[in-house]
């Protein structure tokens, strides 16, 4: 008896192994075909137009699914076969790179086909990014959760920090015609290797639970509401939009402006300045997958938070009066630090979240909660930028990074004081 629960441990370690093994392959493949693809052929409209709109057209392209649809995916994701979706998604990418290849070879390569199957791929990547992010509580044990999603953003970081370089590598080497084909066989191969993932590997069934017929809107109303009714979850996610709205107000408006135009850094310290964002978050990802889970991560998130919005705070210590005396070197050595640390501590803060998250929503309606989730990051975005945008221009600059502060240190104060949100978390 015994050796038969040894075998059957040790069987149950390797499938969690080979699903961590398939999954980060997968991944892998699929966000580097992505990011190279992106960059790559916003380089070729820069290049063939010479116009600005015309790039910010195909980004707007690319990013309209993921508000417009993403709701719309998670009821799907929850509905279908996850595996399904999200291999059959890595193949409809691949038909799409194929297809586009295809047509530039007999009528070359259009504006507007680009603008069309920028929407269409960015459209399967929102089905597919749902349905595998609902469905890695599924693929291994629960006490490996925050190993898999410290390489989830591992892979996201590194894609990040490469995926530009090396989409103007390909671009600058290889047509864009035959990277439209590379590109494609990248993504069916990343769906052949999602095939043999065990999607049902730590699936928990509530069996009592009879599935109703519902509507579309009938199973959002569904998702909206139990991410209403969660204490925990409802009390993090408001915190998260408040951050994110912060961060355009203090890092992606106003750095670049404090950079080139204040302190005259060169484009060179500035890309660097940029990179050591995600190059924080690979670090703290990597950290992670090394340390044990913790059940409790209350306390550890309130002390992160408060460290993070320190340093969004200090972004605007160097342009504030009677600080703006030292060199551009000293300046681009602070920021570097400022933004390797700022990134380390998203991942502290981030990671463990999303394992409480993936353990607090039932995987009936996951998906829905998660595009939700997803959505409401995205949609809030604009609004800190058209503020950032419209004040940035007509009051010191050092002020936009220490409003941001100072709402955060409110919000902080609230979830710290939050007695109920203590014993939960």
């Amino acid at each position: 008896m015994e050796v038969r629960q040894n075998t059957v441990a040790e069987k149950s370690a390797t499938s969690d192994r080979m699903n961590l093994i398939l999954f980060v392959a997968g991944k892998f493949v699929s966000l580097f075909g992505t990011q190279i693809y992106s960059f790559a052929i916003g380089l070729y409209v820069l290049e063939k137009t010479n116009s600005g709109l015309s790039f910010a057209s195909s980004i707007i392209f690319s990013m309209l699914p993921r508000v417009i649809i993403g709701p719309v995916a998670g009821v799907v994701a929850d509905r279908f076969d996850r595996k399904k979706i999200a291999v059959g998604m890595d193949f409809l990418c691949g038909v799409l790179m194929v297809l586009f290849f295809m047509i530039s070879k007999l009528n070359g390569i259009k504006l507007h086909y680009i603008y069309i199957f920028s929407f269409l791929l960015s459209t399967a990547n929102v089905f597919f990014d749902v349905a595998m992010e609902a469905s890695k509580p599924n693929l291994v044990h629960s006490k490996n959760l925050t190993r898999i999603n410290s390489l989830s953003q591992s892979i996201n970081s590194i894609a990040a920090i490469s995926g530009p370089s090396l989409g103007g590598l390909v671009y600058g080497i290889l047509n864009i015609q035959w990277f439209l084909l590379l590109n494609g066989i990248c993504f069916i191969l990343s769906g052949i290797s999602e095939i043999f993932i065990n999607f049902e590997y730590n699936k928990i069934v509530d069996e009592s639970k009879e599935k109703e017929n519902l509507t579309v809107i009938q199973e959002l109303k569904e998702g909206i509401e139990f991410f209403r009714s969660n204490k925990v979850l409802f009390s993090i996610m408001s915190f998260s939009l408040i951050i994110n709205f912060a961060m355009q107000l203090s890092i992606t408006v106003p750095l670049p402006y404090i950079l080139t135009n204040t302190l005259q850094l060169t484009s060179i310290q500035y890309g660097t300045v940029k990179g050591a964002w995600p190059v924080g978050i690979l670090l703290g990802s990597i950290l992670l997958s090394f340390l044990p889970q913790r059940d409790k991560i209350f306390k550890q998130t309130a002390i992160f938070l408060g460290i993070f919005i320190g340093i969004l705070m200090a972004i605007a210590l160097p342009v504030m009066p009677m600080l703006n005396q030292y060199s551009a070197n000293q300046y681009f050595i602070y920021y570097m630090l400022i933004m390797g640390v700022g990134g380390l501590l998203v991942a502290f803060i981030d990671i463990p979240i999303m394992v409480v998250f993936q353990k607090l929503v039932p995987d009936e309606v996951r998906g829905r909660v998660f595009s939700l989730i997803g959505t409401m990051a995205i949609g809030i975005a604009p609004l800190g930028l058209l503020i950032a945008g419209a004040f940035i221009d007509y009051i010191p600059t050092w002020i936009l990074p220490i409003s941001a502060g100072g709402i955060l240190i409110i919000r902080l104060i609230l979830f710290v004081r939050d007695e109920e949100l203590k014993k939960l978390l």
